[in-house]
């Protein structure tokens, strides 16, 4: 059985969107592992301001990810290299072995679906 596992180095609490292009729910992960669909093997590359441009056998698509700074950085480590899922709008960047290794997971929108990040506010009243 291969291990699976997920990583998000570099997280924080300034978004608490889980629509396209931000963070990836963990039901959504789940699903991505036990029911894929299609996995198209890309080369991928990220500007500074969250286009993702997506290259492939027959596939190109420019997307979008409202953290543009980790996708660059999981890119720069893989070289590029990623795999594309799109019945759940997945991006996979290994950061190990590109067979059994860790790997971050991005959620990806189109570019004319990109949204603000959703801020929650939580304050601890005390009296």
């Amino acid at each position: 059985m291969t291990d699976v596992w997920w990583n998000l180095s570099g997280t924080d609490k300034k978004c608490d969107s889980y629509g396209g292009g931000h963070w990836v729910h963990w039901i959504q992960h789940k699903l991505s592992v036990r029911n894929p669909g299609p996995v198209i093997l890309v080369h991928a590359t990220a500007d500074e301001h969250g286009a993702v441009q997506l290259t492939g056998d027959g596939l190109s698509l420019q997307m979008w990810n409202h953290r543009p700074a980790l996708v660059h950085a999981a890119l720069v480590r893989s070289a590029g290299i990623a795999q594309w899922k799109p019945r759940l709008h997945l991006l996979v960047v290994p950061i190990g072995d590109v067979a059994d290794g860790a790997s971050n997971v991005f959620s990806l929108a189109a570019l004319s679906a990109k949204r603000e990040c959703r801020l929650i506010r939580v304050t601890n009243l005390t009296v």
